[in-house]
């Protein structure tokens, strides 16, 4: 399904497609593009965890990252999709690193997809210190405990960026358990929909993930995200330039620019 998607839109360069499944909807998907100084990692899972996250997920319960990393846990679900793949991809990544040794690793996904990502993204980055890893991920849930979360925010050559769009309810699950990595970028909810211009468009929180309200939630697909998105380029409209809280001059004291930390 990525390949068949992404083919639809233009040429692009595959480099290797890892399926694990029968047909389409039951496949575990996981993709690398070549760009032009980076290889990108597509991930995605069956059709039915795409479609329908959330409680399954809190209901498998928490199961330890691997042996080194005992105390960072995940959900059981995604460790179990995932590692159905890893071994395949990373040894796919290591050889491409190895003939384009300039070359970054970008992961990335949509929905469950973004889970695997961020897991992918976090073991990579840790297995391979020299190399720069980003994650840029759509639609995110959250993928582990808080321990995973401090070990992925401080992993040195790993930057993580999720997007959300308005108040997507796949980002607050599983509800009640786990919390978000990495830094966060929320699209203005009417982006899409009606094309209002509003005054903060796209918000960025630094290590942090917005107050969701209940009762505006909603469930935008990958089509309304990647709509979204065409719309802040075709409205021109301003990009996030400071995280939340991080605006302004600062503390100023007899002309003397001053950084609260």
């Amino acid at each position: 399904p990525i390949l068949q998607s992404l083919m639809e839109c233009g040429d692009v360069t595959v480099q290797h497609v890892i399926a694990k499944g029968q047909n389409c909807d039951e496949q575990l998907e996981a993709c690398i593009f070549e760009g032009q100084r980076h290889f990108t990692v597509v991930f995605r899972g069956t059709t039915e965890q795409q479609t329908k996250l959330g409680k399954k997920s809190a209901k498998c319960g928490f199961l330890p990252l691997d042996s080194e990393h005992e105390n960072a846990q995940i959900f059981a679900t995604f460790k179990e999709e995932y590692t159905k793949i890893e071994a395949e991809c990373f040894t796919l990544l290591d050889a491409l690193t190895e003939e384009n040794p300039f070359c970054d690793i970008v992961f990335t996904g949509h929905s469950f997809g973004a889970a695997l990502a961020t897991i992918a993204a976090f073991k990579y980055s840790n297995a391979r210190p020299m190399v720069r890893v980003s994650c840029l991920t759509l639609a995110s849930p959250k993928v582990g405990s808080v321990a995973f979360r401090h070990a992925v925010n401080s992993q040195p050559n790993l930057k993580v960026m999720r997007l959300e769009y308005g108040q997507d309810g796949k980002c607050q699950a599983p509800a009640h358990v786990g919390v978000h990595v990495g830094h966060t970028l929320v699209l203005h909810g009417s982006i899409g929909s009606n094309s209002v211009k509003t005054s903060c468009p796209i918000v960025a929180y630094k290590f942090d993930t917005p107050k969701h309200k209940k009762f505006k939630t909603n469930y935008p697909d990958l089509r309304s995200y990647v709509h979204a998105l065409e719309e802040v380029q075709r409205l021109r409209l301003t990009w996030a330039r400071d995280f939340v809280g991080a605006s302004g001059k600062g503390v100023v004291v007899n002309n003397e620019k001053r950084l609260v930390v």
